[in-house]
């Protein structure tokens, strides 16, 4: 377990990285956002923020099980901060149907894309789902592959520095 956290962090300090340096945390892949429509995920908007990418699948309750745990973070005192909260779907093709719902049925609070082709998962060199990273403002990066119930806790500790300097900056 601990050589995959490893090789998943070499892969993305070797591949990732240089695309972090773009001022642009995620590369330039076409994925879709809930009404359907064809976005470019380099598009995204992150403006001085800590950033909280989640990858997570809608048929694997482990994922959205994370997913939900992240969700009541976010309500309870994420939104506040200086985090943004983006959650990208790795269901195949023929799910985008059922996956607007399913987002609006459990009131996810945070913006969710869908990767269909899993094009950006690949990109990103993302070994598991679920995945999730954190990137603060001191350019630090954070990775969490695998289910983990404690993510939110995982989530608060490493956005701390990138939250303090956001506040030192104002």
């Amino acid at each position: 377990m601990k050589t995959t956290k490893l090789f998943a962090a070499l892969i993305l300090i070797l591949f990732g990285l240089p695309v972090l340096s773009q001022n642009s945390i995620l590369p330039d892949v076409d994925i879709y956002n809930l009404d359907g429509s064809l976005i470019n995920a380099k598009d995204i908007s992150i403006n001085d923020q800590v950033v909280v990418i989640v990858f997570w699948n809608s048929d694997n309750r482990e994922s959205l099980d994370q997913v939900l745990l992240l969700n009541e973070e976010y309500e309870n005192g994420l939104k506040n901060k200086d985090v943004k909260v983006i959650c990208i779907c790795t269901d195949y093709s023929g799910a985008m149907q059922k996956i607007r719902p399913l987002v609006s049925g459990i009131g996810l609070s945070f913006d969710v894309y869908v990767d269909k082709n899993n094009d950006l998962k690949r990109a990103m060199c993302i070994p598991l789902i679920p995945f999730a990273m954190v990137i603060n403002q001191a350019d630090n990066v954070y990775l969490q592959t695998g289910y983990c119930t404690n993510l939110p806790d995982l989530i608060n500790r490493e956005i701390q520095p990138g939250i303090a300097r956001i506040s030192e900056n104002r």
